[in-house]
């Protein structure tokens, strides 16, 4: 999701920000994820990643993200290994 920040995102999260207006409009929430990244002339920073319209939408997203991660695990082992302790 930060392809030109150089360094790779050591953690990230899903946050959820609200605002109430009271009445019947209530509470307005936005949704993001946001890096933590190790940046070599800064030290330790959060950067805004990618934002979404609702939590659903943040969810399906992370989901997506989750199966795409797993279809692309190579589960083989290396050739000439049977995977049986000796």
């Amino acid at each position: 999701l930060a392809p030109h920040i150089g360094v790779k995102c050591k953690k990230s999260y899903l946050i959820g920000v609200g605002e109430f207006h009271g009445g019947t409009m209530g509470w307005d929430f936005s949704y993001g994820i946001y890096g933590l990244f190790e940046l070599p002339d800064l030290g330790p920073s959060i950067a805004p990643l990618i934002f979404f319209s609702n939590k659903n939408e943040a969810l399906n997203y992370l989901e997506k993200i989750r199966e795409h991660a797993y279809t692309h695990i190579d589960l083989r082992l290396p050739q000439g290994k049977s995977g049986r302790n000796k």
